[in-house]
C-alpha cells in the first residue's frame, strides 16, 4: 500500500500528491542550456517525510489553517500553499518568502512563488509552481508545428506550449530583471538555483492517435477524455459501482472516501450513466472531470467529459 492510500484526510492526501507525486513535465526540458532549470530537490520521500505525512494524518489542524483561504480560491493557490506548507514545515528547507510581488515604476513586474534556503546544499532557491491539466485536441489543432500547442485546457484559455514558454523564459527568469534583482539583493535572498514543479494530468481521446509532447514524463500515464455516450462504451470497468463529477478542490489526489456522499454520485455504467453526464453537461462550454469509485468509494481512475463539438476553434 502507497502512502496516499494510508491517508485518510484528503487535504493531507493533496498535499502528499502536490509534493512527492511524479511531476508532469520533466523539469529539464523547460529550460535551455544556457538557463538550465532543476526539479526540486526536497521532494523524495524518505522514511521521514512518510512519518510526517501519517501523523500530519493525525492531527491536520496546522495544514488545514493555513489552507483554508486558498482552497475556496483557484486550484493553482491551493496548491502553492500546500508547498508552502510543506517548505515551511521541512527541517531540509526555510521558507524565506512567498508569492513575493516585484514592482517597477506603479506596475508588477512579476511574482516570486517561493524563494527558500536549502539546508542540504546551503543555497538560496527560486522554485516556480504549477499544476495543470491539458486535452488533446489533435495533431496541429494548435496551428504552430510546436506538438506542445496541442494540449489545451478544460476552459480553452490555457495551453501547454504557452504555460511552458511563460514559465521557461518568464517566471524563472524573474530574478534577473533589475527590479527584482534589487529587491532580492537588499534581502539577502538572490538565488543560487532555479527550480520548477508542473504537476497534472494530461488526457487524450482513446481513438484518436497521439504522442506525448515534448518533456513529458514517462513515468505518467495519459488519461482519457471524450463524450459521454463514447466514455461509457470505451472506459467501462468491472469493478466500478460509482462515478462521481469531481469538483476542482478534488482535482488533484485520487478521491477516496470514508463513506457514501450525500449527493454527487451517478449510475455507474450503460446508458443510465450517458445520460446522467449528459445532464451534468447542459449548458455548458467546458468539459467535466469525473471519476469512476470501487465499492469502497475508492478512486479507480479519472477522465474528462466533454459537451459536443468542444473545444470548437478555440485553438484557431
Amino acid at each position: 500500500m502507497n502512502v496516499l492510500e494510508r491517508l485518510a484526510h484528503p487535504v493531507v492526501r493533496d498535499l502528499a500528491w502536490a509534493v512527492f507525486s511524479d511531476d508532469l513535465i520533466l523539469a529539464g526540458s523547460i529550460g535551455s542550456a544556457q538557463h538550465s532549470l532543476h526539479s526540486c530537490g526536497l521532494s523524495k520521500l524518505t522514511p521521514a517525510r512518510k512519518a510526517w505525512l501519517l501523523e500530519l494524518d493525525q492531527s491536520p489542524e496546522a495544514l488545514l489553517d493555513q489552507v483554508r483561504a486558498a482552497r475556496d480560491q483557484r486550484l493553482g493557490l491551493y496548491f502553492e500553499s500546500l508547498w508552502h506548507f510543506f517548505l515551511d514545515s521541512d527541517p531540509a528547507a526555510e521558507l524565506l518568502a512567498h508569492n513575493l510581488p516585484v514592482r517597477e515604476g506603479g506596475r508588477t513586474v512579476g511574482e516570486f512563488d517561493c524563494l527558500y534556503h536549502c539546508r542540504n546544499s546551503g543555497q538560496v532557491v527560486h522554485l516556480e509552481l504549477a499544476v495543470k491539466f491539458y486535452l488533446y485536441t489533435g495533431a496541429e489543432s494548435g496551428g504552430t508545428g510546436d506538438g506542445r500547442a496541442d494540449w489545451l485546457g478544460p476552459g480553452r484559455r490555457d495551453r501547454l506550449d504557452r504555460k511552458l514558454d511563460h514559465l521557461a523564459t518568464r517566471q524563472t527568469r524573474l530574478a534577473d530583471e533589475s527590479a527584482a534583482r534589487r529587491l532580492l539583493e537588499s534581502r539577502g535572498l538572490m538565488p543560487a538555483r532555479r527550480e520548477v514543479v508542473v504537476k497534472g494530468r494530461l488526457f487524450r481521446r482513446p481513438d484518436q492517435p497521439c504522442l506525448p509532447p515534448p518533456g513529458f514524463n514517462p513515468a505518467q500515464a495519459l488519461l482519457s477524455w471524450g463524450s459521454p455516450d463514447t466514455l461509457t462504451v470505451q472506459l467501462a470497468d468491472k469493478h466500478a459501482k460509482y462515478t462521481r463529477v469531481l469538483p476542482r478542490q478534488c482535482w488533484l489526489s485520487p478521491l477516496q472516501l470514508s463513506e457514501a456522499p450525500l449527493s454527487g454520485l451517478l449510475p455507474p455504467e450503460g446508458q443510465d450513466r450517458c445520460a446522467a453526464l449528459q445532464t451534468q453537461l447542459a449548458g455548458s462550454n467546458r468539459p467535466v472531470l469525473v471519476a469512476s469509485l470501487d465499492s469502497e468509494y475508492r478512486e479507480l481512475q479519472r477522465f474528462f467529459v466533454a459537451p459536443t463539438g468542444w473545444p470548437g476553434d478555440a485553438n484557431r
